[in-house]
């Protein structure tokens, strides 16, 4: 997997980082939908994910969704965030 120049800054990021294998698996068992911008030949991809927080002695888990838009022809990361 590849990514543009933009999304690996973004990976540089502590609080925007997720790993390429959890975005790999959001690619591939995702909810595959059509580019919110509508620019052709990108996909989003959507998946719930959980991030591990670690309070003292108790340990939480916090759900996100992921979103991964990928153009296809070439399998490039253009973006990725989870809210």
């Amino acid at each position: 997997m590849k990514m543009t120049e933009t999304a690996a800054r973004h990976m540089l990021e502590p609080g925007r980082y997720v790993p390429l294998y959890i975005q790999e698996k959001a690619i591939r068992y995702g909810k595959r939908m059509a580019d919110p911008r509508k620019i052709k030949g990108l996909y989003r991809y959507e998946i719930e994910m959980y991030k591990l927080y670690r309070k003292k002695a108790a340990t939480e888990y916090k759900k996100y969704t992921l979103e991964v838009v990928v153009r296809e022809s070439d399998w490039t990361i253009t973006h990725f965030m989870y809210f």
